[in-house]
């Protein structure tokens, strides 16, 4: 996304986005429908800035999804979940 000297990505005729420092401001049709911060910061104990990775500790219970697709869409994969039950998982593709 390139932005101008005013600070606008033009997405499309109608979309854009204003870059305003701290912020990104989207704009639908003339209209602002979004703001979200120009930077995230993650916390130190998930990320520290270095290849350090954190050890993955898994749940009690719980479940992850792995891929995009919701399984219902025949143009796309479907999705898998690892369900956890006392830190063990097991896989459902």
């Amino acid at each position: 996304m390139y932005f101008d000297d005013d600070g606008v990505a033009k997405l499309s005729d109608q979309v854009a986005v204003l870059d305003r420092g701290e912020e990104f401001v989207f704009h639908d049709g003339g209209v602002e429908v979004a703001r979200t911060p120009s930077t995230i910061k993650l916390p130190l104990e998930l990320y520290d800035g270095s290849l350090h990775h954190v050890r993955f500790e898994p749940p009690s219970f719980g479940i992850t999804v792995l891929g995009s697709s919701h399984g219902f869409d025949p143009s796309h994969s479907t999705c898998g979940v690892v369900l956890w039950l006392n830190g063990r998982g097991s896989t459902w593709l």
